[in-house]
Protein backbone atom coordinates (compact mmCIF):
# COMPACT_ATOMS: atom_id res chain seq x y z
CA UNK A 1 0.00 0.00 0.00
CA UNK A 2 1.36 3.34 -0.61
CA UNK A 3 1.98 5.70 1.55
CA UNK A 4 0.17 9.28 1.01
CA UNK A 5 1.76 12.78 2.08
CA UNK A 6 -1.92 14.10 3.65
CA UNK A 7 -0.32 17.86 4.11
CA UNK A 8 1.04 17.75 0.53
CA UNK A 9 -2.76 16.71 -0.67
CA UNK A 10 -4.62 19.33 1.56
CA UNK A 11 -1.98 21.85 -0.02
CA UNK A 12 -2.68 21.03 -3.59
CA UNK A 13 -6.48 20.65 -2.67
CA UNK A 14 -6.51 24.13 -1.06
CA UNK A 15 -4.83 26.01 -4.25
CA UNK A 16 -6.84 23.92 -6.32
CA UNK A 17 -10.06 25.44 -4.62
CA UNK A 18 -8.37 28.91 -4.49
CA UNK A 19 -7.29 28.90 -8.01
CA UNK A 20 -11.33 27.93 -9.07
CA UNK A 21 -12.16 30.39 -6.95
CA UNK A 22 -10.77 32.98 -8.36
CA UNK A 23 -11.66 31.90 -11.92
CA UNK A 24 -15.36 31.60 -10.74
CA UNK A 25 -15.01 35.29 -9.70
CA UNK A 26 -13.24 36.51 -12.79
CA UNK A 27 -15.97 35.23 -14.72
CA UNK A 28 -18.43 37.26 -13.11
CA UNK A 29 -16.68 40.03 -12.98
CA UNK A 30 -16.63 39.50 -16.75
CA UNK A 31 -19.99 39.33 -17.06
CA UNK A 32 -20.28 42.49 -15.31
CA UNK A 33 -17.72 44.19 -17.64
CA UNK A 34 -19.51 42.70 -20.67
CA UNK A 35 -23.16 44.25 -19.12
CA UNK A 36 -21.52 47.28 -18.43
CA UNK A 37 -19.87 47.84 -21.65
CA UNK A 38 -23.01 47.13 -23.53
CA UNK A 39 -24.74 49.51 -21.17
CA UNK A 40 -22.55 51.95 -22.62
CA UNK A 41 -22.99 51.80 -26.02
CA UNK A 42 -26.32 51.27 -25.92
CA UNK A 43 -26.87 54.76 -23.95
CA UNK A 44 -24.10 56.47 -26.66
CA UNK A 45 -21.63 57.33 -23.78
CA UNK A 46 -18.68 58.09 -25.51
CA UNK A 47 -16.82 58.76 -22.68
CA UNK A 48 -17.35 55.35 -21.07
CA UNK A 49 -14.74 54.31 -24.31
CA UNK A 50 -11.24 54.00 -22.16
CA UNK A 51 -13.10 51.97 -19.40
CA UNK A 52 -14.50 50.26 -21.98
CA UNK A 53 -10.89 49.32 -23.92
CA UNK A 54 -9.39 48.76 -20.27
CA UNK A 55 -12.25 46.08 -19.75
CA UNK A 56 -11.80 44.18 -22.56
CA UNK A 57 -7.94 43.35 -22.11
CA UNK A 58 -9.29 42.20 -18.32
CA UNK A 59 -11.58 40.27 -19.85
CA UNK A 60 -9.12 39.02 -22.34
CA UNK A 61 -6.60 37.88 -19.20
CA UNK A 62 -9.50 36.13 -17.71
CA UNK A 63 -11.03 34.51 -20.13
CA UNK A 64 -6.73 33.01 -20.96
CA UNK A 65 -6.93 31.74 -16.99
CA UNK A 66 -9.81 30.32 -17.54
CA UNK A 67 -8.74 28.21 -20.60
CA UNK A 68 -5.50 27.26 -19.19
CA UNK A 69 -7.93 25.25 -16.29
CA UNK A 70 -10.05 24.16 -18.82
CA UNK A 71 -7.03 22.53 -20.81
CA UNK A 72 -5.28 21.30 -18.42
CA UNK A 73 -7.70 19.64 -15.74
CA UNK A 74 -5.69 17.62 -13.44
CA UNK A 75 -2.49 19.45 -13.82
CA UNK A 76 -4.35 22.80 -13.60
CA UNK A 77 -2.24 23.94 -10.73
CA UNK A 78 1.86 23.58 -11.81
CA UNK A 79 0.37 24.44 -15.34
CA UNK A 80 -1.40 27.94 -13.49
CA UNK A 81 1.10 28.77 -11.50
CA UNK A 82 3.84 28.65 -14.81
CA UNK A 83 0.80 30.99 -16.20
CA UNK A 84 0.69 33.78 -13.41
CA UNK A 85 4.02 35.08 -14.19
CA UNK A 86 4.86 38.43 -11.92
CA UNK A 87 4.18 40.38 -15.24
CA UNK A 88 0.95 39.58 -16.26
CA UNK A 89 -0.55 39.58 -12.50
CA UNK A 90 0.60 43.16 -12.20
CA UNK A 91 -0.77 44.46 -15.55
CA UNK A 92 -4.43 42.65 -14.69
CA UNK A 93 -3.77 44.44 -11.19
CA UNK A 94 -3.27 48.12 -13.03
CA UNK A 95 -5.85 47.25 -15.56
CA UNK A 96 -8.40 46.65 -12.84
CA UNK A 97 -7.33 49.62 -11.02
CA UNK A 98 -7.52 52.16 -13.83
CA UNK A 99 -11.02 50.73 -14.93
CA UNK A 100 -12.35 51.09 -11.72
CA UNK A 101 -10.77 54.59 -11.63
CA UNK A 102 -12.73 55.89 -15.03
CA UNK A 103 -15.91 54.02 -13.47
CA UNK A 104 -16.07 55.91 -10.74
CA UNK A 105 -14.91 59.23 -12.30
CA UNK A 106 -17.74 59.04 -14.39
CA UNK A 107 -20.57 57.11 -12.17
Amino acid sequence: MQKVNVQKMDGLLLALLTVEGAAFTWLTAGISWVAQMYRAVHAGFLYMAPAMVVACIALSFVLGYLGVLLRNGKNSIRVMMEFVDRRRTIVLAVLMAGYGLLFHIFF
